[in-house]
Formats: structure tokens, sequence, C-alpha cells
């Protein structure tokens, strides 16, 4: 875009720049300053003067050092298509004869009036050391019927062919450094035959044409083997399709069909000959994948993973070393489903219905604990067991989602240290377990309310809480006990309501304050005045 910007700037700006020297790139571009890779390799003066006929302009290009590049014609003083008429010549920066031609204005086919330059009579290029590079004749644009050598600088011939009636007919010869490396057959300017590349003299690919497009077999070879056989229709690859290793043994087989596109069975296999993946796609006649399967082996043959996919459907399975599934993931446009196998960090095998858990559920942690039980859309029922790292367990019964039936607590040598009853999720019977703040609660419930006696524990065993309720309402004495043993309140109830002595206890052990309740009226309410005499009660 910046040398189209500059080439108008330049076309546009000419009158007013009359003798401008305009620099040009290594490939005759104008250069463009805002470039850092472009670099300023040959200069022309712009607009062009006019030659001594009066019909066309001479141009003259030099190198940087100020020797002569090129000298010719240009039918415009801008120079705007870059197109020469007449004669040419080109020199290297010390002055020897690079390229010499000659171009003629022809009639352009479009009907329009426009003209261009076509090359014309003999063209002829030759390297700084004077060696030829190429000498051809050109009539109208038209490379004459012939037969033509290219050469290096050492005068080794680089291509040689026969050019008839416009095309190339018979065989294309291509050397580097005097060895043929490629040879192509054509007929009426087609490629028709075998094209065939070589290496140190013996032939490393062919490939087959027919009416200027592949078709038949195209083999690449290393040290003598095979290690490519590609079969072509029409141009592109159809049918059997075949690769090996260095060793010469199949690497990879498969078919090619619509839109060369792999189709069926896609084997893979190692140095040794056994097959380590097996990819069987499924397609419709316009080539659209309908489904796929991929299988993958150990250098031993053993199936380590597998996948599926058809539709919204997907399937994906690995394998261990013993052939055990260890992970396993299905799904399809409902969500997951079956058997789901994940094995990392930890190990989880649970089953699925619709991306709902149904079904038997197992669970391993890195540690060694384990959770296990079972599912109902997505609920636990039944019996769920963890086993915990340090050997102990805990078994809880579900219905339905919520704890129902027994709850119990063992250590590691079997013995039970905890045991509860539940309820649709509601503690109901005599339990004896550990609370959330890591309390021992020894209690009579209801429903999911306190009824009986209560009895609160530290985690070494201290009493810290007593009393007895009913349907959930305190009855009776309730204290509360602190961690060295002394009573810190007592409460008295009758059915929820206040009613008898209530005392608070200081530090010391000694009374702090009394009060006494009538069916939660209260009666009489006394404070130790003197915090620090223990015998002065109030």
């Amino acid at each position: 875009m910046r040398l189209l910007l500059l080439l108008l700037t330049l076309a546009f700006a000419l009158p007013a720049l009359a003798g401008q020297r305009v620099w040009l790139n290594a490939s005759e571009d104008f250069y463009d300053p805002a470039d850092p890779n472009d670099r300023q390799v040959y200069y022309i003066t712009l607009p062009l003067e006019k030659a001594a006929d009066g019909e066309k302009y001479t141009v003259a290009m030099y190198h940087a050092n100020g020797a002569l590049a090129m000298e010719g014609f240009a039918p415009d003083p801008e120079w705007t298509n870059r197109a020469l008429i007449g004669a040419f010549q080109t020199y290297y920066d010390d002055g020897s004869p690079g390229a010499s031609g000659r171009y003629k204005p022809q009639q352009q086919d479009c009907g329009c009036g426009h003209r261009h330059s076509v090359q014309d009579g003999r063209f002829a290029a030759y390297y700084q050391n004077g060696q030829v590079q190429y000498d051809r004749t050109y009539v109208d644009g038209v490379l004459q019927d012939g037969d033509y050598q290219e050469f290096d600088e050492q005068g080794r011939v680089t291509r040689e062919y026969t050019y008839r009636n416009g095309g190339y007919d018979g065989v294309v010869k291509e050397y580097e450094q005097g060895r043929l490396v490629q040879e192509t057959h054509y007929q009426d300017g087609q490629r028709e035959g075998l094209l065939v590349r070589y290496e140190a003299g013996e032939p490393v690919f062919r490939k087959m044409y027919r009416n200027n497009k592949a078709n038949g077999e195209e083999v690449s070879l290393k040290d003598g083997r095979k290690r490519r056989v590609y079969q072509y229709v029409d141009g592109l690859k159809r049918g059997v399709q075949k690769e090996y290793h260095a060793n010469g043994v199949l690497k990879e087989i498969w078919v090619a069909g619509e839109r060369s596109l792999p189709v069926g069975e896609h084997a893979f296999y190692n140095e040794q000959g056994v097959r380590t993946r097996l990819i069987d796609t499924k397609r419709n006649e316009r080539g659209d994948e309908l489904a796929e399967t991929d299988l993958q082996y150990d250098d031993q043959g053993r199936l380590t993973y597998r996948r599926v996919e058809r539709d919204d459907y997907r399937l994906t399975e690995k394998y261990d070393e013993a052939g055990e599934l260890v992970e396993r993931s299905e799904r399809d446009e409902n969500g997951r489903q079956g058997l789901y196998l994940r094995d990392g960090y930890g190990h989880i095998r649970a089953h699925y219905v619709d991306s709902e858990l149904h079904g038997a559920y197992r669970e391993m942690s890195s540690n060694g604990a384990t959770t296990e039980g079972h599912y109902v859309h997505d609920r636990k029922n039944g019996l769920w067991v963890d086993e915990r790292a340090d050997g102990s367990r805990v078994e809880t019964h579900y219905r339905m989602g919520v704890k129902h039936g027994a709850y119990a607590v063992y250590d590691a040598d079997g013995k039970r240290v905890q045991h509860a009853n539940y309820v649709d999720g509601e503690l109901d019977g005599n339990v004896d377990i550990v609370s959330g703040y890591g309390r021992r609660v020894v209690a009579g419930f209801r429903q999911g309310e306190r009824h009986g006696d209560f009895r609160a524990y530290t985690d070494d065993g201290r009493l810290i809480e007593k009393g007895h309720y009913v349907n959930g309402e305190p009855d009776g004495a309730l204290y509360s006990f602190s961690r060295d043993g002394r009573m810190e309140k007592k409460e008295s109830y009758s059915n929820g309501t206040p009613d008898g002595e209530w005392l608070q206890t200081s530090y010391d052990g000694a009374i702090a304050s009394r009060k006494v309740y009538r069916q939660g009226d209260l009666v009489t309410e006394m404070t130790r005045e003197d915090r620090g005499r223990s015998s002065s009660l109030f």
C-alpha cells in the first residue's frame, strides 16, 4: 500500500519535480523509506527525456555507485507501467554486460485500444564473468520452436528443453552443479507421463501425469527404499495411500475418498510392524464426516485409548498396561451417560443417565480415602461408606438425597465411637456424635429436636453442658461448665419457661448472681456486691 501511494504521488508530482532522481530497490521497484528492510540499489531520473526519434523516451538506470545499470526506451516519460520498447541492455556494476533483448508494442486482445510490450527478437543473458546464461528468440511474445539450454556461471547446463507450438514438448531436464535433478515429460505444453527427481544420480521421486493432472502412482524413495506411495485420479488423491519407515516397514495405510479425505480404516504401524493406531472414518457421498472411531495401542499392540464420535455422541476410554479400563467418559445430546471413570489425582467410578448420577458410585482420593455408595437420579440413596485415610470409617444411610436411618463412625480398630439415627434428614432417637464444633453430644432427639437427657463434652471428655429437653424445650435444670470443671451457669425451666433458680458464677467459683423465676416471672434477683471477697454473699 505504501508503494502504491508512492507511485501515485510520483505520478502526480512529476511536472513539479523535473529532473528528480528517484531511488529503486533490488527488485527495481520504487524505494520505500518507511520500510526498514528496503534498500537503495538503483536510481533513475524522472521524468524521462524524449529520444532522438521523438516517439519514445530514453531510460537510463544506474547502480548506487553511479555505473550504468540499464539503458533502453519507454513509451511514456513517467515510465508508470515499467514497460520497455525497442532494444535494451543491462550491465553489472563493473560495466560488464548482463541481459539484452528487444520489445515491441502490441495491441491487447481486449479490443479496448490499449497496447502493451511483448518480447520480439533475440534475448540473451550473461553472468558477470561473461558466461552465457541463456540465449533464445521470441516472435510477437512467443518463444520460437527449437531446442534450448540454460547454464550456470561455470558453463554447466541447468535446464534443457524443447519448445514447440507455444509450449514444452518432450522431456524438460533440470540440473544442479552438472547433475540431473529432475526430468518432466510434456506433450503439447501439458505434463504427460512421468516426472522424476534425482539425488546423486539416483531416482528419489516419480509421479505420473495425464492431461496435465496427476493420474496414477506417486512414489518417493530414500536410500533405494519406498517412503511414500500415493495414488491420484484427475489431480486428487484417490484410492490406497501408503507411507513407510526408513527400514522399509509399512508406517501408514489409508484410503483417500472424496476431496482426497481419508475414508474407512487408516492404520499406523511402528518400525517393528506393530499397529499403534487405527482410525475408522465414515463419510457421506460429499465427503462430509459422519462418524469416527480412533483406537490407539502401545508398542506391544495393547489397546490404550478409544474414541468414538458421531453426531452429538462422543465416547472416550483409556486403558492401563494390564488392559484394565481406567478412564471413561460418554456423552450424547442429553449430556453424560453410562459408566464414568476418572483417574488423576484421585479415582472416580460413577454412572450417569442424562447427566444425572444414577447407580453405583466410588471415589478414591490420592491419600487412599474412599467414598462409596449409590445414586438415584443425582440423589444419594441407601448405605454410603466413607473410609478415611487413618483407617476410620463413616456409615450413613440416605433416602432420596437426605439422611435416613442409622449413622455410625468407627475408629481404625473397628470400634464404634459415634452413632445416631435420622428420619428424613432429622436426628431421631438416642445419639452419641461429635458436633460440627468438635463437641461430643450424648442426647435424645425427636424429629430433629432435643428430647430427653442432654450431655455435651469437650474433645478430651470433660462435661460442659447437661440438661433435659422435651420436644426441643428445656425442662428442669440446665448446667454449663468450664473446661476446668467449674459450674458457670445454672438455669431452671418448666416446659421451656424459666421456672426456679438461676445462678451464674465468677472465675473463682463464687456465685456472682442469683435469680428466681416463677412460671416466667422474675421474683428475686441478687447480685454479689464485692467481687473481691468470696465471704460476702449478696
